[in-house]
């Protein structure tokens, strides 16, 4: 750490060194001194702040160059104009260069980079660029049309910095509304260019633009009418944005009527009709390839969770759908797996049932809940007595009432790869009632008793899987459909509840250790994908975890004989 080397940074030079840089022959030089310098100060602020020692024998005073730049940002609107071209330029230099040096960026351009590290220089030499840019959109009409030109092209490129792009372009919306107004059409350009981006992408760019969909109505019909033709493009991952879309749509539509005034009779109506309009285009996404309906099927499990009110409109769309997958078996209600497969040489998974029928009984356990049956009270009650019946018949019938055969010849691979494909389904399925059972039951040994029931149909089909360990390629579901909040909610109750009014049920479950074990491999096998950056977490997955950990701690200790040493340290 050399002081010397940013002692002489003040307002006049910094912005001497900008007027320079309009000159073509110091442009490059000039801005590589810049963005050095610029990184320099962020790491020496970090040496400081992470130096005891150096604070007490070498009083080092860092040079706070965020607010030195935003400072000679705000002076250019007293009589600093030459600079303005210069600061833009600098501005995404430093977006640009920063995130091709962060490595959470370089893996995978395709995935968005964690939010739950700890920042690093190039992170703060980045997120400077970034105030740069939208202070300068602020104050100054002349660049306004510059950075968003450079901001489409670099959503169009899916350049390496795009991530934090979107940022600048989300802050941007958000909070210069006044001044945005009249770009309205280019900003509208970007919903052309959804085709190519990721999911992740998609998702940044349909958030950034809600406050304009919120407040603007032809804004808001140009883009529904955007996406319902994205619905139908022949490319795949056209029609998954558009699903994208719509959902950060319907979100946006039910945040805005969970926050408004009961008074606000007019603008609630307008949200429900627009809430109506894009459940009806969401029916349509029904009809799409299974990775399409599956990426929908997760979304509605999420909007289920926080907008209960459009929850009886999901469960009659979604018990549409399910009724297709209903059979008979001698007068019993079944799953018709059949109707969910197609191929026959290599078989694959058209429909994730298992998904579908979480979506339902989700939403059945939702509606219970609250008492919030709407105008679907009738259908209400005759798909909970088909659902009732579909547990009896899980637990009671043969598996071949659901078209698998526990005796097929391993070596007829067809066969025994669409018979694979029926377990995968019914394990799923399974899983679902069981969590199902749980939300609706309670604490009650009934429900207890009723889950054995099923955990011991889905030990059947285990063992199967095991046995034969088949591996398919192709469309398959894999893993386990439990959400995080039931298996947090259910290992609390098994393992720290003190009420001795449920110790029935708990003396049931703490009875059956394999389905305690199979809980706990779940959720060891969820928290590696999620510590490996295989699947996003959330502060909320964060908090369900720790009362899993209290949980199993709080036995752990409770059942531990402190006689005896935790770690056998004798042959150390």
């Amino acid at each position: 750490m050399k002081e010397t080397k940013t002692s002489n940074l003040t307002k006049f030079n910094l912005s001497l060194l900008l007027s320079m840089a309009k000159i073509h022959r110091y442009e490059d030089t000039i801005f590589d001194l810049l963005k050095s310098v610029i990184l320099k100060c962020f790491k020496d602020k970090m040496r400081v702040k992470n130096s005891v020692w150096l604070n007490e024998t070498y009083p080092f005073k860092s040079v706070d160059i965020s607010e030195l730049m935003l400072s000679i940002a705000k002076d250019t609107t007293i009589g600093n104009e030459q600079i303005i071209q210069s600061m833009v330029k600098l501005g995404f230099i430093l977006v640009d260069s920063m995130t091709a040096l962060n490595s959470s960026f370089s893996k995978q351009v395709d995935k968005a980079p964690p939010k739950n590290e700890e920042k690093t220089p190039v992170d703060y030499t980045c997120d400077l660029g970034i105030h740069i840019l939208y202070k300068l959109f602020e104050l100054h009409d002349i660049v306004r049309m510059s950075i968003l030109d450079a901001i489409m092209s670099r959503i169009i490129s899916k350049s390496s910095s795009i991530y934090k792009i979107l940022e600048l372009f989300e802050k941007i919306i958000s909070k210069c509304s006044n001044s945005i107004i009249p770009y309205h059409n280019k900003i509208l350009e970007c919903i052309d260019y959804i085709s190519p981006l990721s999911s992740s992408m998609a998702e940044m760019l349909f958030k950034a633009i809600i406050p304009i969909v919120n407040n603007n109505m032809n804004f808001k019909n140009t883009v529904l009418l955007n996406l319902r033709k994205r619905l139908y493009n022949k490319e795949s991952n056209s029609r998954q944005n558009a699903l994208i879309g719509f959902i950060i749509l319907l979100k946006s539509q039910c945040e805005i009527i969970k926050n408004m005034d009961s008074e606000d009779i007019q603008n609630t109506k307008s949200s429900k009709i627009l809430i109506y309009e894009i459940l009806g285009n969401i029916r349509r996404c029904f009809k799409q390839q299974p990775e399409i309906r599956l990426k929908l099927y997760e979304y509605l499990l999420t909007i289920i969770d926080n907008y209960e009110d459009i929850v009886p409109s999901i469960f009659e769309i979604v018990y549409s759908q399910f009724k297709d997958y209903i059979g008979d078996w001698d007068g019993n209600v079944v799953l018709k797996l059949s109707n969910c497969t197609e191929g026959t040489d290599e078989p694959y998974i058209t429909e994730p049932l298992p998904y579908l029928l979480s979506v339902l009984t989700k939403s059945i356990s939702v509606m219970v809940r609250t008492e919030n049956l709407n105008v679907f009270s009738k259908l209400f009650e005759k798909c909970r007595d088909l659902i009732k019946q579909l547990i009896e018949s899980i637990c009671e019938l043969d598996l071949e009432a659901f078209g698998i055969n526990t005796n097929i010849d391993p070596n007829d691979t067809c066969l025994g790869n669409l018979n694979y494909l029926y377990i995968l389904l019914l394990l799923g399925c399974q899983e679902a009632l069981i969590e199902y059972v749980y939300r609706v039951g309670g604490y009650s040994s009934e429900s207890a008793q009723t889950i054995m029931s099923l955990n011991k149909r889905h030990n059947e089909l285990m063992k199967i899987i095991r046995d034969k360990k088949r591996k398919l390629t192709g469309n398959n579901i894999d893993s386990s459909i439990f959400s995080l909040v039931f298996l947090s909610d259910i290992i609390d109750f098994i393992f720290s509840n003190d009420d001795n009014k449920y110790q029935n049920t708990m003396d049931i479950y703490k009875s059956n250790p394999d389905f305690i074990q199979f809980l706990i491999n779940i959720i060891n096998s969820r928290l590696n994908n999620q510590l490996n950056d295989v699947q996003p977490y959330s502060e909320q997955d964060v908090q369900q975890y720790a009362i899993i950990a209290r949980s199993l701690l709080y036995t752990f200790f409770e059942n531990q004989d402190f006689s005896k040493p935790v770690i056998d340290l004798s042959n150390k």
